[in-house]
């Protein structure tokens, strides 16, 4: 696992912590107060941020949208801490707000996966870029793919296999053979209903697949955790979509 977090400063100097192999790199600080002529914007636009913590006031700059960005007294971190006291207060920060998300995403489950359905009738694209943005704030997770099938113009309008993959920012994709090869190998698991394939605690490696509407689609997420209220909030919003779109299902899809 290779996790990026940046910590500001009184004087708005940006530290980015690298948590990768047990251990804590940091890179020089980058100043983020100055005018946009002069800000070093592709220093840090260059580092997938999962959180920043910040001392003061929050500073105003794109961070490329991270899980999260937390003043210093609410999330007592640093980036000259051990590795493992860092990884332990994210995981604590982490699980309070999955469960704040999906929280709010149950309560209000029957108009989101009416919002979702109309999507899958109108765009795919649109519709997984919708669940891909929801997964992330439930699960919040490292990294997310979600490999699906959508109407490829360039070929004759025929099904073909895309992904949309990222950090803190997604991104449309053509998938690449070993990737087909892959989603291939596991389509024949992938029944009608939502079903987590595998979970890697160690590693945190989770997998999920269902079918919307009968089209088989798979996600592949690192997380720092997988609960049970992911899972359950996982599955009722796929039932739910399928229940809005008439239930149509199909054992062995061909998409």
């Amino acid at each position: 696992m290779e996790l990026n977090l940046g910590f500001v400063d009184k004087n708005n100097q940006l530290t980015i912590a690298t948590l990768h192999n047990n251990k804590v790199e940091t890179t020089t600080s980058i100043q983020i107060n100055v005018d946009e002529e002069t800000c070093e914007e592709s220093s840090v636009q260059t580092k997938d941020l999962f959180g920043v913590v910040y001392e003061g006031d929050e500073p105003a700059y794109d961070f490329g949208e991270p899980v999260f960005i937390s003043s210093k007294e609410n999330l007592p971190l640093s980036h000259d801490m051990d590795y493992e006291d860092i990884i332990t207060k994210i995981k604590e920060h982490s699980n309070h707000q999955s469960l704040r998300h999906i929280t709010k995403s149950i309560e209000n489950i029957f108009n989101l996966s009416d919002k979702l359905q109309k999507l899958y009738g109108q765009s795919r694209n649109e519709f997984f870029r919708e669940l891909w943005l929801l997964i992330r704030r439930s699960f919040l997770t490292q990294h997310l793919s979600i490999f699906y099938y959508n109407i490829d113009n360039k070929n004759d309008g025929k099904l073909s296999l895309q992904k949309i993959s990222g950090t803190n920012k997604f991104l449309f994709e053509q998938t690449v053979d070993d990737e087909l090869t892959m989603f291939n190998a596991i389509k024949p698991h992938i029944s009608p209903f939502p079903t987590v394939l595998s979970y890697d605690f160690k590693k945190g490696e989770l997998t999920l697949c269902a079918q919307i509407n009968g089209t088989s689609f798979l996600v592949l997420a690192r997380v720092f955790q997988f609960t049970l209220l992911q899972r359950t909030m996982f599955i009722s919003l796929i039932n739910g979509i399928n229940h809005h779109l008439g239930k149509k299902v199909s054992k062995r899809s061909s998409s």
